[in-house]
Parts: structure tokens; C-alpha cells; sequence
């Protein structure tokens, strides 16, 4: 029974990671979104940045 709970806890630590991933390139994409046809300064990340590292290109995209 360790084994199993162990297991359901690792599950809940990754799908909060990835819901916080997902948090994070939500507000990109709102950012991203609400700048288009705007030259205000945000630099856009070329394609292929966002990976499991999401945070470290949402911040490199709005320095």
C-alpha cells in the first residue's frame, strides 16, 4: 500500500507541475494575444522554445 501511495503522490506532484506549466503559457498566450499588431517592446520566442522548462521561456519571451 506504500508502494501504491507513493505512486498516487508522484502522480499529483507532476499534474501540479504541469497545470503551473500551463498556467504560465496561458497568461503568455494572453500577453501574446493582446500585442499583436502592437510593437510594444515584447519579444516574441522563436518556435519551439516552450518545452518542460516553460517558465524559463515565458520569461525570456517578456524580459
Amino acid at each position: 500500500m506504500t508502494d501504491l501511495n507513493t505512486a498516487i503522490q508522484r502522480r499529483r506532484s507532476q499534474i501540479e507541475k504541469i497545470q503551473k506549466e500551463l498556467d504560465v503559457l496561458q497568461a503568455a498566450q494572453e500577453l501574446l494575444s493582446s500585442a499583436e499588431g502592437e510593437d510594444n517592446g515584447i519579444k516574441r520566442a522563436p518556435a519551439g522554445i516552450v518545452n518542460s522548462g516553460a517558465e524559463r521561456s515565458v520569461i525570456n519571451r517578456f524580459p
